[in-house]
């Protein structure tokens, strides 16, 4: 999951354990890669049987390994990601959602679709002028930052740092055993 080549290809790896392995079990890692959308709304929708609370419930150190070094930054990775809603199991998840719900009515989102077609056209214009596009890097990682960080109201001249920021997040489902440090960056940066 976490070779060279899977990174900078996830598509082939991915799209070939959904076509023949869709609940694939990764023995050095020890965790299960659920890769058909009808299987992910089953789990989530059975959270009798299934936790959302991965980081809290999960004693195992970080995959891939990091650096020993790094072992207090982890720590501190964990604590803030545990505070997520995401983290959270039913009743609290839920509770948790009820404050955000009235941003993401299908009433609120058509008002975003201004908003969001010009983050799009901006996003696509840029990608054009460098001739050429990755989907996650250019597309699925800023547009949700620009969207968000609008609707809390910052201001137009902070976002480029506020997605900076939000890049070092991702740098979590990395394999670079020093990614901690940047992880990290990016939770505080954020917290600030």
């Amino acid at each position: 999951m976490f070779t060279a080549e899977v990174m900078r290809d996830p598509y082939h790896y991915y799209g070939r354990i959904r076509d023949e392995d869709p609940v694939h079990w990764n023995e050095l890692y020890e965790v299960w890669a659920i890769t058909r959308y009808n299987d992910l709304v089953w789990l989530t929708r059975n959270h009798d049987q299934f936790s959302n609370a991965v980081l809290a419930n999960d004693p195992r150190p970080a995959y891939p390994a990091i650096s020993k070094s790094d072992n207090e930054l982890y720590d501190i990775m964990r604590a803030a990601n545990q505070q997520r809603f995401i983290q959270y199991d039913r009743p609290e998840h839920l509770e948790m959602r009820k404050v955000m719900h009235a941003y993401f009515s299908s009433k609120s989102m058509e008002e975003w679709r201004p908003l969001v077609r010009s983050a799009i056209a901006g996003l696509l214009d840029a990608a054009e002028a460098r001739g050429n596009v990755d989907l996650i890097r250019d597309m699925a990682v800023p547009l949700p930052v620009l969207v968000i960080a609008k609707m809390m109201g910052v201001p137009a001249s902070e976002r480029p740092h506020i997605r900076m920021l939000a890049e070092k997040l991702f740098h979590n489902g990395r394999s670079e055993p020093d990614r901690m440090r940047i992880v990290v960056e990016g939770i505080m940066g954020m917290n600030d």
